[in-house]
Parts: C-alpha cells; sequence; structure tokens
C-alpha cells in the first residue's frame, strides 16, 4: 500500500502536466485565445567581447525546461525551450536589449517556434514581448503573443569582458498573461 502511495504522488504531477498540455488542444479550445502562465529556467552559453567604449553583446544560446503554472498542482514540466540570442550590454548605465528566436519542445513531440525582444537594466530585467509564430505536430499554425521577463547576471560578466571570452550565464525567463490560440488542427485526433 505504501508503494502504491509514493507512486502516485511521485507520477501524480507529471499526470496532471501532461493533462494540462493535452487539455490545451482539446476540440472546444480550438480556435479560442487561451491564457497561459509559463516560466522557463535556463543556462546560457556564448561569447561575449567588448565592442565599443561601452557596449558589449553576448551571442549565444538559452537553453532549459519549461514549466507551466497550474492553479491545483503549482509548477508543471512542460518540455524544453532553446534560444539562439543576442544581448547588448551597456556597460555605462546597465541598460540592456536582447533579441532572439525559440524553439520549444513539448513532451508529446510538438514543437512551438517564437521570437523574443526585450529591454531593460541589470538586475531589473529585460521585458518586452514574447511572439509565438507557429509549430509542427498538432500545434502547426499555433499563435499569440505575450509579455516576457528575462533575468540574468550577464552585466557583470560584461564588466570583465575585454577580448573575446566564452560565457556561461543562468537565469529564468517569466511568461505572464501569454495568450495563445491554438489551431483547428490541434483538435484533430
Amino acid at each position: 500500500m505504501l508503494k502504491t502511495k509514493h507512486v502516485r504522488r511521485t507520477f501524480a504531477p507529471l499526470l496532471a502536466g501532461l493533462a494540462s498540455i493535452i487539455a490545451l488542444a482539446s476540440p472546444s479550445l480550438a480556435g479560442e485565445e487561451q491564457v497561459i502562465n509559463a516560466f522557463s529556467t535556463w543556462e546560457g552559453s556564448g561569447q561575449m567581447v567588448q565592442t565599443g567604449a561601452n557596449t558589449s553583446p553576448f551571442v549565444g544560446t538559452l537553453t532549459g525546461a519549461v514549466y507551466i503554472e497550474s492553479a491545483e498542482d503549482g509548477p508543471l514540466y512542460a518540455g524544453t525551450m532553446t534560444c539562439p540570442a543576442v544581448l547588448e550590454v551597456n556597460l555605462e548605465d546597465g541598460s540592456q536589449s536582447a533579441k532572439g528566436d525559440c524553439a520549444i519542445d513539448l513532451q508529446d513531440g510538438a514543437r512551438v517556434f517564437a521570437s523574443i525582444a526585450c529591454t531593460g537594466y541589470y538586475l531589473v530585467g529585460c521585458r518586452g514581448d514574447f511572439t509565438i509564430k507557429g509549430g509542427t505536430g498538432r500545434l502547426e499554425g499555433v499563435s499569440g503573443s505575450g509579455p516576457v521577463l528575462f533575468r540574468s547576471h550577464l552585466h557583470e560578466m560584461a564588466l570583465t569582458a575585454g577580448q573575446p571570452v566564452q560565457r556561461r550565464d543562468a537565469g529564468i525567463a517569466v511568461f505572464r498573461n501569454l495568450k495563445v490560440v491554438l489551431p483547428d488542427a490541434a483538435a484533430k485526433p
């Protein structure tokens, strides 16, 4: 009996996560706007070099897990996100701007394509827009957009950048009130 309860406790959140992702593609939701809250914990690797008196760009790839927030079960693992991106850091005032493209691979094999553009300040974060540009599999034709907030400590590294240097970083991306419209094809078996 104890073993069965342990298995249920261990796998219940995973099954709930899968159920929430599958529910996003149910026939009753196809073509209707859905609002999702999610976040990604990411790691980045790339190159950083000072390219001007006060500028130091980071050119690299951010990769990490994506979690969808569930009101009942908290954060549920949904898949992975990979984003080639460029972050420009102003060494004088700490301002930053970034842009990139992303592929989000969901657990069931579907993929979502998106773009990111943000501006902000060191320690405050880079706020901007996350735009869904389509997908594959059951999510072919998906669309949507919403605000995104990226946080990292790249500016700290930029202050030490002179010659081109390989850099690693970590951070979080927060997606609040992401509006998603699922394609009619997502409702087909």
